[in-house]
């Protein structure tokens, strides 16, 4: 790894940002368990620091028009990066997909130094949403399970997508996780985190996300079929907040990505 690219993961994780609402869980503990841990690793940044040497090479990290550092504000940052159109009688079925074109730092407690890391969605003309999944191309982390996402869209719509799961091994090299309703595998608390397609799973109920986010709906779930029916155009807020002491990560650019299928009239 190089001196440039370091300095990049370094900017990434950088512990200079005040966040709202601080963070009040006990530190060193596993909110999934609720059992003690004690790390016997390295701290987070230098571990991300010697990925290049582990895994061969680490994609860029610089995003697009950022020079390689995100701001800590809520910028949307948009990338739109393909569509399929299939037509049939007044409607047709529009697949777009859309990405946060930059690094997500992740703190080793609290919230991420992208928070929320959003995208804004256009172009689908008084469309209505049949299906939405989220992609991480590059997720690192010294303790996936530390790692809450929760998602919230343009209509209030909300769903944690991924929390508590994942387990306790470090990732040597990047994971590139699909998140889908109709996934066939499922994420666990215990199994180490892989590359694959999962579907969103959220383990526990005691999960805290400090503004800006909103205050989470007493009935929210896990499924991205939450929004389903809503007209998808306007910007999508991911917040991830690491609940637990010790170890941080990184989502190498781009941060995540935002497939959405929807009906429009033709």
């Amino acid at each position: 790894m190089n001196e440039q690219t370091r300095d990049q993961v370094a900017g990434a994780l950088a512990t200079d940002k005040q966040t709202e609402g601080p963070m009040t869980r006990t530190p060193g503990r596993d909110m999934a368990t609720g059992m003690s841990r004690t790390s016997t690793r390295r701290s987070a940044l230098v571990g991300l620091l010697g990925l290049g040497l582990v895994a061969g090479g680490v994609p860029v990290l610089a995003a697009k028009g950022h020079g390689g550092h995100q701001e800590s504000a809520s910028v949307a940052t948009t990338a739109e990066t393909g569509q399929v159109t299939a037509e049939a009688g007044r409607f047709k079925t529009v697949k777009k997909t859309f990405s946060f074109d930059g690094v997500i730092g992740i703190d080793v407690l609290g919230p991420s130094k992208q928070y929320p890391a959003a995208i804004t969605v256009s172009g689908f003309n008084r469309g209505r949403i049949k299906d939405v999944n989220v992609r991480i191309p590059a997720f690192f982390h010294d303790f996936p399970r530390d790692v809450d996402l929760l998602l919230v869209g343009p209509k209030g719509q909300q769903a944690i997508i991924f929390s508590d799961v994942g387990g306790d091994t470090p990732t040597p090299s990047q994971r590139d996780v699909t998140l889908d309703d109709e996934a066939t595998q499922v994420l666990t608390a215990t199994d180490a985190l892989v590359s694959g397609t999962f579907k969103p799973t959220n383990i526990g109920n005691d999960d805290e996300f400090p503004a800006p986010a909103p205050a989470l709906s007493a009935t929210i779930g896990s499924a991205l079929s939450v929004f389903d029916g809503t007209n998808p155009n306007g910007v999508w807020q991911l917040f991830l907040v690491d609940d637990g002491a010790e170890d941080g990560g990184v989502l190498l650019a781009p941060g995540w990505t935002l497939t959405i299928t929807a009906r429009v009239p033709r």
